[in-house]
């Protein structure tokens, strides 16, 4: 079944599918759930929720670019967050018995640098780096699985309040430029809240905030752990079903863009960048981001 929908989101497309099964011995078929799909030309939310469990699986979620909205409008910040609750609103009316969503939150988002080129950020450490929480954590309050682990990842979440000790930022000039202001912070977070306000922000940090994250976090990751949100604790998205009308629109296939993670970018590429420090006040520096030839 599909239908499309108003809500002070955006105007989406959602399709509730059977998910089915094929013996591999007798060729026969079987449904064993639903798949609910919300989006424009592109699906950009799904889930997978199986008939006899109280457990559906987030399949995906897509952040950026276009085709999230019927009208195009471009999806993003909190209208992000409601695409994905309304997702959750359908899986609660057509899957009753649905309680929790279980996610791997190892997505990245790109980050344009001023030469041009486009590297991929982890949302998880993203959003840890200047929230402490992830973006599940923050909108829809998800909780690690593992218990270990989310004892853990409270415990050393609290190493943000600590003052930095000496540091590499992994090229020259940034060592340069935030040494000094690292130095001057009180503590992790205090850094990472003066970096926040910077428009260019995700270029300054893309080169060591991993590393930045394995000190705060003892060596351990919590990028692509499994993840799981309470049904309950979300709230519907009120909504406006639309006819159809006679023309359905006409599907294309997403293609999926690929961002380099610092792990792809070279040694000596990564040391040659130039961080040029144009302006630095009580309240924000800017830096023009180049590479040297």
């Amino acid at each position: 079944m599909e239908f499309k929908v108003e809500t002070q989101y955006g105007y989406f497309k959602v399709n509730v599918s059977d998910d089915r099964r094929i013996n591999h011995i007798t060729r026969e078929s079987s449904i064993i759930g639903k798949l609910i799909t919300v989006g424009g030309i592109n699906r950009c939310v799904g889930i997978n929720a199986p008939y006899g469990s109280d457990t559906a699986e987030l399949l995906n979620v897509k952040r950026t670019g276009g085709g999230c909205e019927l009208n195009d409008k471009e999806i993003s910040g909190k209208n992000t967050v409601g695409m994905v609750s309304l997702a959750f609103t359908f899986l609660r009316k057509y899957m009753p018995q649905i309680k929790y969503i279980t996610l791997s939150d190892n997505s990245n988002i790109p980050c344009k640098l001023k030469n041009g080129d486009t590297v991929g950020v982890s949302l998880a450490e993203h959003q840890l780096i200047f929230h402490q929480k992830t973006w599940y954590e923050r909108y829809f309050n998800a909780i690690l699985i593992n218990e270990d682990m989310r004892n853990l990842y409270e415990k050393y979440k609290e190493n943000f309040k600590k003052k930095p000790g000496e540091f590499d930022f992994k090229n020259p000039n940034l060592n340069e430029i935030l040494r000094p202001i690292l130095h001057r912070s009180a503590s992790w977070k205090d850094f990472f809240d003066y970096l926040d306000e910077l428009p260019n922000k995700c270029e300054i940090i893309y080169l060591w905030y991993q590393n930045a994250l394995s000190i705060i976090f003892n060596n351990i990751s919590f990028a692509s752990q499994k993840w799981r949100i309470h049904l309950s604790t979300i709230e519907d998205v009120e909504y406006k079903e639309k006819q159809s009308g006679g023309s359905r629109l006409r599907k294309t296939r997403k293609n999926k863009e690929i961002h380099p993670n610092y792990d792809h970018i070279s040694f000596d590429d990564s040391v040659n960048y130039k961080f040029k420090l144009i302006r630095e006040s009580p309240l924000t520096i800017e830096t023009s981001f180049t590479k040297t030839l």
